[in-house]
């Protein structure tokens, strides 16, 4: 357990915006200029239905941050046409943006979330600390400022411990083993940052409302250059694909933020230090997970998994990325969040 503790007071003065990525799948519009894009890159359209009620998934998670992060600034909703959902309203708080506003108009149109999150330093008139989530990620507890941001104003992000070797990313980017397009993209962005740092990150993001800096994102574009944005501005998910984890490990790197676990048995939080990364350890933070478990002292500031446990847990973020389970739970979902944000009609 690590008593780093820059952990911290709160920021009021802070102004933090909330950015979502957001499609919606029922455009017949978005629809055509997607199976256009495929076609011209060589790919078969496929016939899988639409994510369930994605449309709904946004108006909840939205609901949670009414209830529970009602001083976040200004959200930020990233719409391929600005085609907004249907319920809702104007609102001075709710910002429309399109993917022509922020990605520049020769990686357009582009149907990668990848894409998309490495320009998302460009979007006009976002504050310099902001968050990032999807549209099924929710708030699930009151959290202030200094869950996102420490006492100097850098990001908090929580991660996940995994092992991987130096050999395992030259054999996943070279691509000599058979591994899907996400280990891939994994490995590659764990390799830059061991060739430009000497560290290596054993790390994955978790499914979790994220803390950025602009101008941090901005160093991390402009430092990695030309042929990262190239690699990145691909309009589907390819192999070469590098993932918005570059960006908190590239920081880390650089001493501007704190890696975070989701989960605590105290009040601190468990830090992940890339310069006392042993396989030991990692062994004996999984030990510690099961026996805190099996006690019941474990306490949750995120849960992406078993999504009828998030009542008993109470996390602070909580996501269900999986349709099946999102209609499974509607019901306490609705009891939560029953109250009608402002920008509903």
């Amino acid at each position: 357990m690590n008593k780093h503790s820059s952990l911290l007071t709160p920021h009021s003065s802070l102004r933090i915006d909330l950015v979502y990525t957001w499609i919606n799948v029922a455009d017949k519009k978005w629809q055509d200029k997607k199976h256009r894009a495929m076609i011209k890159v060589g790919k078969t359209p496929g016939t899988r239905a639409a994510r369930f009620d994605a449309d709904e998934e946004l108006m909840y998670s939205l609901r949670s941050v009414h209830k529970f992060a009602p001083w976040i600034n200004k959200i930020f909703i990233i719409i391929d046409g600005k085609s907004a959902p249907a319920w809702m309203k104007k609102n001075p708080k709710i910002v429309i943006v399109d993917h022509s506003d922020f990605i520049p108009k020769k990686y357009l149109p582009t149907f990668n979330s990848i894409a998309i999150e490495t320009f998302l330093h460009l979007i006009p008139g976002l504050s310099e600390h902001f968050l990032y989530a999807n549209d099924d990620f929710f708030f699930g507890a009151h959290v202030l400022p200094d869950f996102f941001f420490d006492a100097a104003g850098n990001p908090i992000v929580i991660t996940k411990e995994k092992n991987q070797s130096r050999a395992l990313c030259d054999s996943y980017m070279n691509k000599k083993m058979k591994s899907g397009v996400y280990k891939q993209q994994m490995a590659r962005a764990a390799r830059i940052v061991y060739d430009n740092y000497g560290a290596l990150y054993n790390i994955t993001l978790k499914h979790a409302i994220e803390p950025m800096r602009k101008s941090y994102m901005a160093d991390t574009f402009n430092k990695l250059g030309t042929a990262f944005v190239r690699n990145n501005a691909t309009a589907f998910r390819e192999s070469q694909n590098v993932p918005r984890i570059i960006f908190p490990m590239m920081d880390n790197a650089n001493g501007r933020n704190t890696l975070v676990l989701n989960w605590r048995t105290t009040h601190r939080r468990i830090v992940y230090d890339v310069k006392n990364d042993f396989g030991l350890r990692r062994t004996w933070h999984m030990e510690l997970w099961l026996i805190a478990t099996v006690l019941g002292f474990i306490k949750y500031d995120l849960l992406d998994k078993f999504p009828s446990l998030i009542p008993f847990y109470k996390p602070a973020l909580f996501c269900i990325n999986d349709a099946d389970a999102f209609r499974r739970n509607k019901k306490w979902i609705h009891k939560m969040f029953e109250e009608r944000a402002p920008w509903e009609k």
